[in-house]
């Protein structure tokens, strides 16, 4: 989708999430989305949908992206992994290819969240049959948040079967969470 510039297509019987409508084409390109992979930016076209009983309208992101972000998932995936491995924002923001700042930001946003992100994936791996495993001992909160999410993915993965997990561990916490793993307020879980 990056190379060729332009975001997922609506798909056959897609469904408003706000009220179970039917979701129509909305605008005829969708709007210009920066994407940032590798240090470089590109342009997606992202389309959107509306909803034809109650006319909200809403994003087709594909699941690499994750909302109100430039960068990939598996960018904020990866200084989540680096950071529980002990390596600092500035290492990690080289080896990304992104600014300082925003890995710093990215991983403090996760600390604050942890806890409310834990019990989101922790109740997904319940919902899949699944266990839930205790904290690791003396690992932070971001450890934790990492093996809940690998947790419910794996869960995932058992319960539905690999080809309806697609998109990587990533992709999935993105939608899993909603788009919500780096949100600004709380939502009501």
């Amino acid at each position: 989708m990056l190379a060729g510039g332009i975001g997922p297509a609506l798909p056959a019987g897609a469904v408003c999430p706000v009220c179970g409508g039917e979701l129509g084409r909305w605008g005829r390109r969708g709007y210009r989305r920066f994407v940032r992979a590798g240090g470089e930016t590109t342009v997606l076209w992202v389309l959107r949908g509306v909803c034809r009983s109650c006319g909200a309208t809403h994003a087709l992101l594909p699941s690499f992206l994750h909302p109100r972000r430039r960068d990939l998932v598996e960018a904020i995936g990866a200084a989540l992994v680096g950071s529980v491995a002990g390596r600092g924002y500035r290492g990690l923001a080289v080896c990304l290819g992104v600014p300082e700042t925003t890995v710093r930001d990215w991983l403090r946003r996760l600390r604050r969240r942890a806890g409310l992100l834990c019990a989101c994936f922790l109740r997904l791996t319940g919902l899949f049959g699944v266990e839930a495993p205790r904290p690791p001992p003396g690992d932070g909160p971001l450890a934790w948040l990492l093996a809940a999410i690998a947790e419910a993915y794996r869960a995932a993965r058992v319960r539905l079967g690999a080809g309806a997990v697609a998109g990587g561990l990533w992709a999935f916490a993105s939608a899993a969470c909603g788009g919500t793993l780096l949100a600004y307020t709380d939502p009501p879980w």
